[in-house]
């Protein structure tokens, strides 16, 4: 049985004629024969492509075969060809003339890769198996290389046995020496010139790309929370990371803009993050009624503005933050007569902000408060998880009238092996994850600070080959002075700079403390100093962290972590065989 490339002739093939050889030639020739189906010709000598039916690889040499099903007919210097459906098409070139020049171009595109091949018999034949052309005749017919009607009766291996003996004899005459045989490895380079095998590597920038492609759109169940958005005048929106909860304020934000834009309405578009108000602001940037705010830089400029920073009281950053700020804050809108100043509240990565302090200052600024106002928060239930959202803030929004709870219950940033690894290792609620593949999550073992530098600069130098600097997020619990990079990265011609310098600075690798990043995503993250799978906190960070990449994810972790590492991955598969059998 002889080997055949493909091994299935293709369902797009619409010649019975060709079926029919197909099925002939890989039954009756013996296994030492490499036949080739339908092999296209880029270097023919006459033609910008051309097509050879079959190439038929064996000890005796190289054949090519061209097949004509149904009526043949020559007339007044034209070819006729008509199939069983009665279709005619007519050609100037007979079929003789065309495999002839076909294989000739082949055998040059060969000699050149293969020199040996010049001793060796390449030839050609015709394929005429509905007809026969045994009465025809003409200087243009070679009737020893028709394979025809009479032939279908017989083993394939006759008329094989015939058009090498044909070949062989001509150019003995010719030459004054039998051509060479083929022996096994001849006949596998010949075929691997023709149709070898490959496998062509997407670049890292391909892959990366293609993940985004199909993750860029909104999914079903966001298009059903935004709808909901805008029809309810308050909303909680709970998902985890991932689910598109910064997409949807953006959309709701701007579709309010737009239906307010006659009644001059103003919204504010709040966060913790001053980052993410960077990002939140630039995708509004078109809308004068929306204005974008980190609440400590916002109460921050109230409290300037009220002339009142002289009575901050000295305290921690945190109290500072959560108790001092709100009360004077509250205190300048009165002063400044800035109560009920928006008509539209949306606040992103809301579990952040759902103490009470920072709710009365929203209490304040949203036209009618957050008890009869339009508002909309979105927060991620997993902190829960690991930290825990005020329970009272939370309560407090449930106790407003009519406030429509929604949940985004689908990943749609992260691609299948980041969304998987991340569940794994953070023991969060897994969320169905769209089934976008990319490429595999990278898990690098340090064993100190130093070591860790190391394997951060071999795998940014690596990266730098397909991606851009800007592509590329480097991501700690810690700041960069902390850790393994204080003293920069190693033979990479980019710097380092943290988030604020990015938008100022030429190209460069961008750092940022993980809590910072909350709320943004990129191409590629590399996650670093995770020292510890234990605790809620590191455990929160790794989540918060790991999400943030879109398509490409490098986790640095401390080798003394890799027992509970593998503790980690295989609880989660317990978590899935359960899953699975309980459905």
């Amino acid at each position: 049985m002889a080997k055949m490339y493909p091994p299935q002739i293709s369902p797009t093939v619409q010649s019975a004629a060709e079926k029919k050889l197909f099925q002939y030639i890989r039954e009756q020739l013996p296994n030492d024969w490499l036949v080739l189906h339908s092999l296209g010709l880029t270097t023919h000598s006459k033609k910008i492509w051309a097509e050879i039916d079959f190439v038929l690889i064996g000890p005796t040499g190289v054949y090519c075969l061209e097949v004509k099903g149904g009526l043949v007919e020559r007339r007044a210097g034209l070819w006729y060809f008509t199939d069983r459906y009665g279709n005619r098409d007519s050609r100037t070139e007979g079929p003789f003339e065309q495999v002839q020049s076909a294989a000739q171009s082949m055998r040059g595109y060969l000699t050149e890769r293969l020199p040996w091949l010049a001793d060796a018999a390449v030839g050609w034949g015709v394929a005429v198996p509905d007809c026969s052309l045994r009465h025809i005749s003409g200087p243009d017919i070679e009737h020893h290389v028709v394979y025809e009607l009479e032939d279908t009766t017989r083993p394939f291996t006759k008329y094989i046995d015939r058009l090498a003996g044909h070949w062989k004899s001509r150019l003995t005459a010719r030459r004054g020496a039998p051509p060479t045989r083929l022996n096994e490895q001849r006949r596998a380079a010949v075929r691997d010139e023709l149709r070898g095998d490959f496998v062509a590597v997407p670049s890292l920038r391909a892959r990366i790309g293609a993940a985004k492609e199909e993750i860029y759109s909104l999914t079903v169940d966001q298009y059903r929370c935004l709808d909901e958005l805008i029809d309810n005048e308050r909303s909680l929106l709970r998902g985890g990371a991932g689910t598109g909860k910064t997409m949807l304020a953006i959309e709701a934000a701007t579709r309010t803009a737009r239906d307010g834009a006659d009644h001059g309405q103003s919204t504010l578009l709040c966060c913790r993050s001053p980052h993410l108000a960077r990002y939140l602001h630039q995708a509004v940037a078109d809308f004068l009624s929306i204005r974008v705010w980190d609440l400590r830089n916002f109460m921050e400029s109230v409290i300037r503005e009220a002339d009142l920073s002289h009575e901050l009281a000295k305290a921690d950053e945190d109290d500072l933050f959560a108790v001092f700020l709100p009360d004077l804050c509250i205190k300048g809108l009165e002063k400044l007569d800035r109560f009920e100043s928006f008509d539209v509240l949306i606040v992103d990565e809301a579990q952040d902000l759902m103490l009470d302090p920072f709710l009365d200052v929203f209490d304040a600024l949203l036209r009618d408060g957050l008890k009869n106002g339009r508002w909309t928060f979105l927060y991620d239930p997993n902190q829960d998880v690991f930290q825990g959202i005020p329970t009272q803030g939370l309560k407090r929004l449930l106790d407003t009238t009519r406030v429509g709870q929604l949940r985004l219950t689908q990943n749609c940033r992260n691609t299948r092996p980041i969304a998987e690894r991340t569940y794994a290792l953070s023991g969060v609620e897994r969320c169905r994850t769209l089934k976008i593949e990319g490429p595999q999550v990278e898990t690098k073992w340090y064993k100190n600070s130093p070591h860790q530098g190391r394997l951060v600069s071999n795998i940014v130098r690596r990266l730098l080959q397909d991606l851009a600097p800007q592509d590329i997020v480097i991501l700690s619990p810690y700041s960069v002075e902390d850790r393994c990079l204080r003293e920069g990265l190693i033979d990479v011609p980019f710097p380092l700079v943290g988030l604020s310098d990015a938008a100022e600075s030429p190209p460069a690798l961008r750092f940022a403390r993980i809590s910072d990043f909350k709320g943004l995503e990129s191409d590629a993250i590399l996650l670093l100093d995770i020292d510890d799978l234990r605790s809620d906190e590191a455990l929160y960070a790794l989540y918060v962290g790991a999400s943030r990449a879109r398509a490409y994810l490098v986790l640095f972790i401390h080798a003394n972590e890799k027992a509970v590492y593998d503790e980690r991955w295989y609880a989660y598969g317990q978590r899935l065989a359960t899953t699975v059998a309980a459905t």
